[in-house]
């Protein structure tokens, strides 16, 4: 029974994925001259598919504390593994800034690139102005930014030194910095994603 649920579940969330990145490709058609309209429904889809996507993997999401995020916040977590990109998404209406990697996964970098993702390449120290300009132009239009500044995952026991110059656009912009923690778990016994 167990394999059966896995493969209906692989199986929907291709379907998920395919569904949502024809509504990304239609937005960025139909709002192709106004960046700050098709930044407003990216960010709308994008929590959509991160909430199908939780649902789909039978992720709960248990929020502790009050939390209030102004629209244009930078939202910061530690990354414990790919399931963030889904628990953040869902979370809070935000884009995402990622390793230039996942810009060159097969469909997944499609996905990225259809829901505005700003990718940062660690090997070209150069281009850090050009990512802070980009997150910049972001939170000026009224869109928050979510970023792992531990640039890589860990076990989630610790957390690592921040890479901290992406911080540089909430400060340029006057903007909240909004502090997450990811932890997950299985029932009692804490787990690693």
């Amino acid at each position: 029974m167990g394999y059966l649920l896995a493969v209906i579940r692989a199986i929907a969330l291709v379907l998920v994925y395919s569904a949502f990145g024809l509504i990304g490709l239609g937005l960025f058609l139909i709002f192709y001259s106004s960046r700050k309209a098709y930044y407003r429904s990216i960010v709308f889809f994008t929590r959509l598919w991160a909430q199908c996507s939780c649902s789909l993997l039978n992720i709960r999401i248990n929020r502790i504390g009050k939390l209030k995020v102004f629209p244009g916040s930078l939202i910061v977590a530690n990354h414990v593994g790919v399931p963030d990109i889904f628990v953040m998404g869902s979370c809070f209406p935000a884009f995402f800034v990622s390793k230039a990697e996942v810009g060159r996964w097969p469909f997944m970098s499609w996905l990225a690139q259809l829901g505005a993702t700003i990718f940062v390449d660690r090997n070209r120290k150069h281009q850090v102005r050009s990512t802070i300009n980009q997150i910049v132009q972001r939170l000026k239009a009224g869109c928050s930014v979510t970023l792992f500044p531990e640039a890589q995952a860990t076990d989630g026991t610790n957390i690592l030194p921040f890479k901290s110059s992406h911080f540089e656009a909430a400060i340029e912009t006057d903007q909240p910095v909004v502090p997450v923690v990811i932890h997950y778990h299985d029932k009692n016994i804490p787990s690693i994603a």
